[in-house]
């Protein structure tokens, strides 16, 4: 029977923090606007006695949560926690800063590249050796090359890493200075590569550091050596007990994304439909004893007689009456993984035609070996703890010993140590010399070992040079700047070089991107819904009178936690919910968010179109609400109904994501409009619309001509005019889906118009301005078109209440004069 890692896993997987206690407010306090005049309802011992009072026009409502302990958030079922939560709930709980959380992001997104590059290798002619030799004399897969670079180009666009070091290259790369960051990154792109063509697992493997400051080089005693290198030299060349985190991404039946930061080993699986990392096992615990053991035994002859007996006993029947079994998948990643959960042990030892072993010391045993001690095993060289060895070269060997705590032991009872005559580089060696001038410039290092770090300078080892950074006449090269066929221009990369640019600040890009994670959920939802029952309606009835979905409650559900988790907003509001609510003062932030989370859910049922849609606010400071000494409200309070209820004008951000035959992320921060399509085996929204410009005219008109009896004459008299044929013989096409994202994603593409006007029946149609009008408007304004309510630019309307209507009459800017001539 094979024992089990221990772990503890949620019953219900959480999406970040959505039950957190609003036990206090933050300042945007809440209040209620009664329908004739401010009614106040203020905790926390704000006053609402004050003697003027101020007319308002009624329906808005602006107030918090409850503060009461019996009012808590409530779990769903359908919450799970992601790596993106749990890297910011680390961060907000001080375990890791924000910059290392980007850098863990950025490992989490090049890894989901590899995985789908690995997924279709056969399919896309990615199989087979690239025609090149690495440093390691090894032949180079194809893979090999593009995961290497995908793993770089990830790192360096994270804007937080100064130097990068690969298996696959010659030497460490310092990032260019004007986008770099402290945290040194160690990595093996893809482990176990002589495994791709067979569709065997694979894995990456990655270690963080920070900068080494006790930097005890003195330029004087070799002016050959400029400080950034020794800087290079000190920072990479660390022991593994320095690691901040580690850990690997293992490309199997499922792909598993397992890391520590030091407290603890948690294990993250792909969810294909989802595109996210799902937290599975928390604080995995490795067996105290396995019987599985997995060393590459086609070796045994060339090992020693120690290492021969000690696999010899193994294969000896145990007290159950069983052998251990003997597991060699040929990547460290999936002998380790297993390793991990089961229990046991796993060797690369040195043999006698590989003194040292093959395994690397700073990109495959350090990081694997913090791994395992955080999750209570071992792992040593046969002589020593592998976290206390201090490479002396970049991409030096070592033997490994990896596994239970138990078999360790017996490990090291049948070897009690090889041979201490037994060829190792350690910094210990008796064969040291009196001090060099350049061992005098590393005190930890011999001076053999310096020449061999030093491989450009002197003819043994391998060199540790940065590329260039900005500094003129520093004698660092630059590093060439090529776009590779491979690299992937996503919504995560667009936002940092936007950010890194100055369009947007590091708190918006945190906002959008937990957007983007919330619509990741939906769509994943959305594309189950009929198989895990949620289709129907929910039974409950909004603050519109209108009935929901299943989905219309859960997908706010899910905006509403990406949100607050994110720690960047003051104030939500949905259109799903009857108030605005703030943020607790705790975690919030300064933006505010609008959104309606399912935009036709009529269609939900049936499989047709749907999105969401969403615009960002900043607080606004000029408080242009006059109150008189009557009003009982503050400052804070009014701050809340001014925010809120903004002209789209003040728009920060705006966007929508079609869920349809794709998934469309479609954006503007204010400099054009880019959509973003999700690459389902990649998890990630990649860039393929960039400055989407609307045409100025189209053929497509998209009104509910249902209602075509309950509009005024002037508007039927336009709809006639669309149906006349035009200068090539043919009328305008008509179109309705009845979602406005599918409509307004189609017409930016197409051009044509799209309305949604008032009738006799609802005298201010039926969208939203606040959440549905505005924001589509900003969009379609973005990409040169125009938009209307029959009268003014929908821009530049006052919102009097949260759930305001209007009608709207949107499109290409030829389509909307046209219009506006009939209507006038």
């Amino acid at each position: 029977m094979i024992t089990m890692a221990t772990s503890t896993a949620p019953t219900s997987h959480l999406l970040f923090s959505s039950s957190r206690s609003l036990s206090r407010l933050s300042s945007f306090q809440l209040c209620v606007l009664g329908s004739k005049s401010l009614q106040v309802s203020c905790p926390n011992g704000f006053s609402t006695s004050s003697g003027k009072k101020k007319q308002a026009h009624g329906g808005f409502k602006c107030m918090a949560v409850s503060t009461a302990p019996e009012a808590g958030t409530k779990r769903s079922q359908f919450e799970i926690q992601t790596l993106t939560g749990w890297l910011l709930k680390q961060e907000q709980a001080g375990v890791i800063d924000a910059e290392l959380t980007i850098v863990l992001s950025s490992i989490s997104m090049a890894c989901k590249q590899i995985a789908s590059l690995v997924q279709r290798a056969g399919i896309s002619n990615l199989t087979g050796v690239q025609g090149a030799v690495n440093v390691q004399g090894e032949d180079q897969k194809k893979l090999d090359v593009v995961s290497n670079e995908v793993f770089s180009n990830c790192l360096k666009s994270s804007g937080r890493t100064g130097i990068i070091a690969s298996e696959e290259e010659d030497v460490p790369v310092a990032v260019e200075e004007s986008y770099s960051g402290n945290y040194i990154v160690v990595f093996d792109p893809l482990d176990g590569s002589s495994n791709i063509d067979a569709a065997v697992s694979t894995g990456s493997i990655f270690g963080i550091y920070s900068p080494n400051d006790e930097c005890l080089a003195d330029v004087g005693d070799d002016p050959n050596l400029d400080t950034t290198e020794q800087r290079c030299v000190v920072s990479v060349c660390q022991p593994g007990s320095n690691l901040l985190a580690a850990g690997y991404c293992m490309y199997s039946s499922s792909v598993i994304f397992v890391i520590t930061i030091g407290q603890g080993v948690y294990a993250f699986t792909l969810d294909p439909m989802y595109g996210e990392f799902v937290l599975t096992q928390e604080k995995i615990q490795i067996p105290k004893a396995g019987k599985i053991y997995a060393f590459n035994e086609g070796n045994y002859q060339l090992w020693d007689d120690k290492l021969k007996k000690y696999i010899d006993s193994l294969k000896e029947p145990g007290p159950s009456g069983k052998p251990y079994s003997a597991r060699y998948i040929g990547s460290l990643v999936g002998d380790f993984h297993r390793t991990l959960l089961y229990g046991g042990i796993y060797g690369y030892p040195r043999d006698k035609k590989s003194k040292n072993g093959k395994l690397r010391l700073l990109y495959e045993c350090a990081p694997m070996s913090f791994i395992v001690e955080q999750a209570g095993g071992k792992g040593s060289d046969g002589h020593e703890r592998i976290l206390d060895i201090k490479p002396v070269e970049i991409h030096q060997r070592v033997p490994l010993y990896i596994g239970s705590v138990e078999e360790a032991k017996e490990r090291r009872k049948m070897s009690k140590t090889i041979s201490t005559s037994s060829p190792r580089i350690t910094s210990s060696s008796s064969s040291r010399t009196s001090p060099s001038p350049i061992s005098r410039l590393f005190p930890s290092f011999h001076s053999h070992n310096i020449r061999q770090a030093y491989g450009t300078r002197f003819p043994s080892g391998i060199g540790c040079k940065a590329a260039q950074t900005a500094v003129p006449g520093s004698g660092i090269k630059a590093e060439e700047k090529k776009k590779s066929e491979y690299q992937i221009e996503n919504l995560t990369t667009w936002l940092l070089k936007q950010e890194q640019a100055g369009n947007i600040d590091a708190e918006l890009t945190i906002v959008l991107s937990s957007i983007s994670l919330a619509c990741k959920q939906i769509a994943s939802l959305l594309q189950r819904s009929s198989i895990i029952n949620l289709n129907g309606a929910q039974g409950t009835i909004n603050i519109q009178g209108e009935d929901q979905k299943k989905l219309d409650v859960i997908s706010n559900e899910l905006f509403c936690n990406c949100l607050r988790s994110s720690g960047r907003t003051g104030i939500i509001a949905s259109e799903e919910e009857d108030v605005p609510v703030a943020v607790e003062e705790t975690y919030s932030g300064n933006y505010i968010v609008v959104f309606d989370p399912i935009d036709g859910s009529a269609n939900i049922d049936i499989a047709l179109t749907t999105g969401s849609i969403f615009g960002i606010y900043g607080p606004d400071n000029q408080c242009l609400v006059d109150f008189d000494e009557d009003s009982g409200l503050d400052e804070a309070q009014a701050r809340c109904i001014v925010n809120v209820c903004q002209p789209g004008s003040n728009l920060l951000a705006a966007g929508y994501c079609l869920y349809s035959s794709s998934v469309v992320f479609t954006i503007s921060i204010g400099k054009g409009v880019f959509a973003f399509t999700l690459d389902p085996t990649y998890g990630e929204f990649v860039l393929t619309h960039e400055d989407i410009k609307i045409p100025k005219s189209g053929r497509i008109y998209s009104f509910n001509e249902g209602n075509y009896d309950l509009w005024d004459d002037k508007l039927k008299n336009y709809l006639s005019y669309l149906r006349q044929p035009g200068p090539n013989g043919k009328p305008y096409s008509g179109r309705y889906i009845g979602c406005l994202v599918g409509e307004i994603h189609r017409m930016l593409l197409y051009g044509g118009i799209y309305g949604n006007p008032k009738n006799k029946n609802s005298k201010n149609g039926n969208l939203r301005l606040l959440y549905e009008c505005a924001p589509m408007s900003y969009l379609v304004e973005q990409a040169g078109g125009k938009a209307i309510d029959g009268h003014q630019r929908i821009l530049d309307i006052q919102p009097e209440q949260i759930h305001q209507r209007a009608p709207i009459f949107i499109g290409s800017p030829d389509e909307v004069d046209k219009l506006q001539q009939f209507l006038t």
